[in-house]
């Protein structure tokens, strides 16, 4: 019985380890995520207060006057900073505000005067001031007071919010004599019953101007209130990251408490493993104790089948010798009752062994199971272990990786500002102008045969208008020589007809006559012929000739624009090249410097050369101590590699990355230079992140998180990560 209440206690206690642990891997999940949320709200809190400390979202002159404010002296603060707008009111204020949220709060005129001042000697641009000494409050009016009562009116707004009492005049001048309402038909219905100079604003930043402008919409941005929301949230954040610090260490308390009664359990059933190792040295010397008394069994049941044949041969002598009958039986009583107290015995040993068996095969059996528990709990709980450990290292390594991140895009962004100015135009020009280079020069090649083509065609239409002009010219001339001659030879003829009959003359001279007169006529058909051939004579031939003219001075003039912008274009091209190649250059200059003191750092001197070749390509000449200078081809592998890691860190130090990622670069360097190399990772890995593949366990000591890969089951990779500082700390 006994026995069986200690397995039940067992297993018990067995139940009530495992809830504990199970209650630990809650307490230490809510103690994550309790961390995790303060971590999320101190990188907001840092997040705003890196937008106040560079005044993001003002303009430059603001920034300017705030960024100098210590020099200039006597500088509050913007109007957004100065104030205090409840959440509910944060778009009506922004909206009422406007950019007056960016004027700047002064204590006096000579403030402004040594702002002004500033920002006209650095050029900065210009910004709006408001000085404490001249400022004049204004109030909602006493004549108007019905208005603050009527449906949806929520109150003034200067009333409305909450700042300094000595910036309040300023307030009171921006936000005095403006109303804050509800909805924006409440609002137009309370304008229609006041004065100008008035101003209503609803809640969802709406504004309204009585007997004036309404101004509405969408708001810019979900919040609406911008600049003015800064001051309220960095007061939530800081009350948000007080209460999550409370939750996290109420949370880590409970983690200790659940520990403590984890490890209360643990050593509970350490205690029961100790009981369970008593109970099987008991249940051995009770299996020893049964073979004993087997073995009494055997020796009594022998003295027994001895005692049998005694009595038969004391009971055959009995009947032989009647004087030995009482002696022999008193001795048979005392060996019966020997015999009944002998078998008493062996029932009570075989009881004893039979009760001691099942007690040791219940044992046993107990024993077994309370193992195969133990067995099973204790992989559980290092499996949780190694699993929580996990999972706090990557944690850990996710929230380093995500500030390095952070820093790497801040590093990032400082120097895309920083070379954008200086880069970015040249390097989007150059293939624009590239681009319209070829454009222009295609353009005018195009123009170029459009002009031979129209050259061509003036001079062949001014050669034809010219051949025609001739041919016109020489055939009005033959018809009027013909016509001439034709009236000639009809006068003659009308003259000769007279004379024939006047004179009387023979018909030999009259035949004569008619023959030269029908010449004449032939002549002048044959000319008439000639000029119907030519065809119409093409009048605008001049015309033509003065358009084309016209076309081909345009086209010249186009030509000769072309030919300037390629040649504008060519010496932009020229100019970009020796700018590139000057910082070409330039940058050669500093990694062979830069691959030189690595050089001479990693070999304890030497000297190491970069040398361009006419091709583009790189040569490496380096001298070893106390060698001659020789080709990087003729050093050994080791040599070989150890110069590349020079020429790796050089270029590193001149154009640094965020991160870096090295497949085997130590797989040829020995102990001595593995140690250099071991130093530049340890010195380059301050400003960048360095990912190494190696198989060298001492370029291992130098890394912060070891990362592997193994195969607990076949065709199963799991990747195994280990922080080596946590290791340390933990083993020491």
């Amino acid at each position: 019985g006994g026995r069986g209440g200690g397995q039940g206690d067992g297993g018990r206690r067995a139940v009530a380890r495992q809830a504990a642990r199970t209650e630990l891997g809650a307490r230490r999940r809510d103690e994550e995520a309790a961390r995790a949320q303060l971590q999320e709200v101190q990188a907001h809190r840092r997040a705003l207060a890196r937008l106040e400390e560079t005044y993001a979202g003002y303009h430059p002159a603001v920034k300017a006057v705030l960024g100098a404010a210590a020099e200039l002296g006597g500088v509050r603060g913007t109007v957004a900073q100065l104030l205090d707008v409840p959440a509910r009111l944060g778009a009506a204020v922004q909206a009422a505000l406007g950019g007056a949220a960016q004027y700047i709060v002064v204590d006096n005129e000579g403030a402004v005067l040594r702002a002004i001042e500033y920002l006209r000697r650095r050029r900065a641009g210009r910004a709006t001031f408001l000085a404490l000494d001249t400022v004049r409050p204004r109030r909602w009016p006493s004549s108007e007071l019905a208005a603050l009562k009527a449906p949806g009116a929520v109150g003034v707004a200067s009333e409305l919010v909450d700042t300094d009492p000595e910036v309040r005049p300023v307030i009171d001048y921006l936000l005095g004599r403006i109303l804050v309402v509800e909805t924006l038909p409440e609002a137009q219905a309370i304008a229609r019953t006041l004065p100008s100079g008035l101003r209503l604003v609803t809640l969802a930043g709406d504004l309204l101007v009585p007997g004036g402008p309404v101004t509405g919409g969408s708001a810019p941005s979900a919040g609406g209130d911008g600049l003015l929301s800064r001051r309220r949230e960095q007061r939530e954040l800081a009350a948000r990251e007080e209460r999550a610090a409370a939750e996290l260490a109420r949370r880590a308390d409970a983690v200790r408490a659940a520990l403590e009664r984890v490890k209360a359990l643990e050593q509970t059933a350490a205690s029961s493993q100790d009981d369970v190792r008593a109970d099987t040295l008991l249940a051995a010397e009770r299996r020893q104790r049964v073979v004993r008394l087997e073995a009494e069994v055997e020796r009594l049941q022998g003295q027994r089948d001895a005692a049998g044949a005694r009595l038969e041969e004391l009971e055959r002598q009995a009947e032989t010798d009647e004087s030995r009958a009482a002696a022999l039986r008193d001795e048979l009583q005392r060996l019966e009752e020997r015999r009944r107290q002998l078998e008493a015995a062996v029932r009570r040993l075989e009881e004893a062994g039979r009760r001691d068996e099942a007690a040791r095969r219940e044992l046993v059996e107990a024993v077994a199971g309370v193992r195969a528990q133990l067995a099973a709990k204790e992989e559980a709980i290092a499996a949780a272990v190694r699993e929580l450990e996990r999972w706090r290292r990557a944690g850990a390594d996710a929230a380093e990786r995500r500030r390095a991140l952070a820093d790497a895009l801040q590093r990032l962004e400082a120097e895309r500002r920083e070379l954008e100015d200086q880069l970015g135009r040249l390097r989007a020009a150059a293939p624009a102008q590239e681009a319209a280079a070829e454009q222009a020069k295609e353009r005018l090649e195009h123009l170029r045969a459009a002009l031979a083509e129209a050259e061509v065609r003036g001079r062949q239409a001014a050669a034809e208008a010219a051949e025609a002009a001739r041919r016109v010219d020489e055939l009005k001339e033959r018809v009027w020589a013909a016509e001439a001659a034709a009236a000639r030879h009809a006068s003659a003829l009308d003259g000769a007809a007279q004379r024939l009959l006047e004179l009387d003359l023979r018909p030999e001279q009259a035949e004569d006559i008619a023959r030269q007169a029908r010449a004449s006529m032939r002549t002048i058909r044959e000319l008439e012929e000639e000029l119907a051939a030519l065809g119409a004579v093409n009048l605008g031939a001049e015309q033509e000739l003065a358009e084309l003219t016209e076309r081909l001075g345009f086209l010249e003039e186009q030509r000769q624009d072309l030919e300037r912008a390629a040649e504008d274009l060519e010496q932009a091209i020229r100019r970009l090249d020796r700018v590139s190649q000057q910082r070409f250059d330039e940058t050669f200059a500093r990694v062979a410097q830069r691959f030189d003191e690595t050089f001479r750092r990693l070999f304890g001197g030497g000297r190491a050369e970069l040398t361009l070749l006419d091709d583009g390509g790189v040569d490496v000449h380096v001298q070893l101590p106390g060698k001659r200078s020789r080709h990087l081809l003729a050093l050994s592998g080791g040599e070989r590699a150890l110069t590349a890691i020079a020429l790796m860190f050089a270029l590193l130090k001149v154009h640094p990355s965020p991160f870096y990622v090295l497949d085997e670069v130590d797989s040829a360097l020995d102990e001595a230079n593995l140690g250099r190399f071991q130093a530049l990772l340890r010195e380059a890995a301050q400003d960048s992140q360095f990912i190494v593949i190696t198989h060298r366990a001492t370029t291992m000591e130098v890394a912060d998180t070891l990362y592997g890969v193994t195969s607990a089951q076949a065709g199963v990779s799991t990747v195994v990560s280990l922080n080596l500082q946590e290791a340390v700390a933990s083993i020491s």
